[in-house]
């Protein structure tokens, strides 16, 4: 990930590690998108995003 670290970021990676704190919730993802693909099915999840629609 990238982006601009403001005070309260660069405050905040010099407690809590950021691949520790977000690494379970990417590999749940990955997990995810893994039993996705192999079912070849979309997730069930309600809250999925969908891609929008063409112009």
């Amino acid at each position: 990930m990238e982006g601009e670290n403001t005070l309260m970021g660069k405050a905040l990676s010099l407690v809590e590690n950021m691949d520790t704190m977000l690494g379970r919730d990417f590999e749940k993802g990955l997990a995810n998108l893994d039993a996705a693909a192999r079912s070849g099915t979309q997730s069930a999840r309600a809250d999925t995003a969908m891609p929008a629609s063409a112009l």
